[in-house]
């Protein structure tokens, strides 16, 4: 009855971080994803300052290069291995996201292949090559991430077995005597393990860039 309703907010906000790490991880970075690089890497707002990093247009280019069937050694500067070419050239394989040849292309096979690949190739295609790389990489890193909250939880309740005082239990002993902000700005273990990496401004930054 006493919490006033910034605190009701504020306690719903971090519950909802708690509960739903990886969706709500994954959700910010296709959100900035996209964001992002309209208002920069197009000029809208800072003329000049550009979001996508200078390596994906590396990586992009030797895509197109694989999916020409050449080698992506052949781009200049591309130092990297052939599998993330090759990964990042399966919308473009045949034609596809080459611009107005795509769909073309989508038509002549269309009989040819599966309904659900060809379902797939719409989508690589609709995507492009400018956010499909990147989209790969938010994913990856919002798996990486999980990865470490659920790492993190087994440590926690592997201790708890062995008898000794775990984080979770001290968190939950010492949030229980305050009351208020002070109880807000105690950072549940939950939460903590997803500021390592889900909620971490420098690994998003990289992958949507």
């Amino acid at each position: 009855a006493g919490v006033t309703p910034p605190i009701t907010t504020m306690t719903s906000t971090i519950q909802l971080l708690q509960s739903h790490p990886f969706l709500l991880g994954l959700a910010l970075r296709l959100s900035l994803l996209f964001l992002l690089p309209l208002l920069l890497d197009d000029n809208p707002l800072l003329r000049g300052v550009r979001y996508t990093d200078i390596d994906y247009d590396v990586f992009t280019d030797a895509a197109f290069h694989v999916a020409d069937g050449r080698s992506p050694y052949e781009r200049h500067t591309y130092r990297y291995t052939p599998f993330l070419a090759s990964l990042l050239a399966w919308p473009l394989d045949s034609g596809h996201g080459h611009g107005d040849d795509a769909g073309t292309s989508l038509n002549n096979h269309e009989e040819e292949e599966d309904v659900p690949l060809l379902a797939w190739r719409l989508i690589g295609t609709l995507l492009s090559a400018k956010y499909f790389g990147k989209i790969l990489f938010c994913v990856a890193d919002a798996i990486c991430g999980y990865i470490i909250v659920v790492l993190r939880k087994q440590r926690r309740r592997r201790v708890s077995e062995d008898g000794e005082e775990d984080d979770e239990r001290q968190y939950k002993q010492h949030n229980n005597k305050v009351s208020g902000w002070r109880r807000l700005l105690d950072i549940s273990p939950g939460l903590k393990d997803s500021l390592w990496w889900l909620y971490n401004p420098l690994p998003i930054n990289i992958c949507t860039r």
